[in-house]
């Protein structure tokens, strides 16, 4: 798991058939981004290392799944994998050092990655069970309301902290017209409205803020249940990721089912919602 701005070693080793390192006759790197665009990277050869080839890869401004192969001839040889970078504001509502305190490792830094990940997935599963944002996180929804126009609009992700501005938009998205407050504003519902009664009709893009601005303690003790249940359940001896698991940030499909109860209890599962941050 990396982020944006953040160097990505990537790096393969080219053998003989005895298994000793050798120099390839021609090398290639070739990564694909998550909007499928492809980056060729040159590559030194013959490398500083005999068979070692190495590269550094510094994603910038696409989040997501990056896949990268490498290829090499005389000897023959391909060898792909992936990366995963996360999206700008991608944290939990817990730091590290209290995740790493909550698991036993409070002085163990070997697997602070792989704890951060989990500690992710952790709180987007408590916010899964919620079925709200608890971490305050900028929002952006695009809605197609007709040609006639509508008194209010029901924004996605609650508890909404604030509204930023509306956006009409033409064909291609094209920003026409941008209302701010007080012009177009939002209750503890979630339900934006306009001064005007002829604002709010056509495409429109609400951008907003939500989640809490205060998260309850017992948001952050569930998160820390949901921590613990989600590395038990991948660890190998000793606390260690098992073999092939690196990170479990984003695995945004864990079943909420597997939720510690006492975990449920403190998010309030199947009570309403409180919707004011």
């Amino acid at each position: 798991m990396s982020d944006l701005g953040e160097v990505v070693p990537l790096a393969v080793t080219v053998r003989d058939t005895a298994g000793a390192p050798m120099n390839a006759e021609t090398v290639s790197l070739t990564i694909i981004r998550p909007d499928l665009s492809i980056a060729a990277i040159d590559i030194l050869n013959p490398p500083a290392q005999t068979g070692r080839y190495t590269a550094e890869f510094i994603p910038t401004g696409q989040p997501g799944l990056y896949t990268y192969r490498w290829h090499t001839t005389g000897p023959d040889l391909v060898h792909e994998g992936a990366f995963h970078v996360e999206p700008p504001g991608a944290i939990s509502i817990l730091s590290l050092a209290q995740a790493k305190t909550l698991l036993g490792m409070a002085n163990d830094d070997r697997y602070d990655e792989d704890i951060a990940g989990t500690s992710r997935a952790a709180t987007r599963l408590a916010e899964k069970v919620r079925r709200e944002k608890i971490l305050r996180t900028p929002m952006v929804e695009t809605r197609d309301l007709g040609r006639t126009y509508v008194r209010g609009v029901a924004l996605t992700w609650r508890p909404v902290i604030a509204l930023t501005a509306v956006d009409r938009l033409a064909d291609g998205d094209v920003v026409v017209e941008t209302l701010t407050p007080p012009l177009v504003a939002v209750d503890e519902r979630g339900i934006v409205t306009a001064g005007s009664p002829t604002a709010l009709w056509g495409r429109c893009r609400f951008r907003y803020v939500a989640g809490y601005l205060v998260i309850p303690d017992e948001f952050r003790e569930a998160t820390g249940y949901i921590l613990q249940a989600l590395w038990a359940n991948r660890r190998g001896a000793g606390g260690r990721p098992r073999v092939g698991g690196q990170d479990t940030g984003g695995d945004d499909s864990a079943d909420t089912r597997s939720v510690p109860g006492r975990a449920l209890d403190l998010l309030g599962a199947g009570e309403p919602r409180v919707l004011v941050g």
